[in-house]
């Protein structure tokens, strides 16, 4: 890994893996790195696989992504129950 400072190193990559439940499993942090268009697509298929403590950060966070993810995990929520 390199960037804009004096610090490159190696990071290994630990699991890549297409099943969203065995990517999120333990995660303290998801990381939606997508255009704000499918934020709720995306938000719709983590939800049910989502635990407690868990922090989802979305970028870019600009348009609406952020209250069309609220709004897909609120929804997620009430189905489950």
């Amino acid at each position: 890994m390199e960037g804009h400072s004096d610090v490159t190193g190696f990071g290994k990559i630990a699991l890549a893996t297409t099943d969203m439940k065995v990517a999120l499993q333990d995660a303290e942090i998801v990381l939606v790195t997508l255009p704000s268009i499918y934020h709720k697509s995306t938000a719709e298929k983590i939800a049910p696989h989502l635990q407690d403590g868990q922090y989802v950060v979305l970028n870019p966070a600009a348009g609406l992504g952020i209250l069309e993810t609220k709004k897909a995990f609120d929804e997620t929520v009430v189905k489950q129950m």
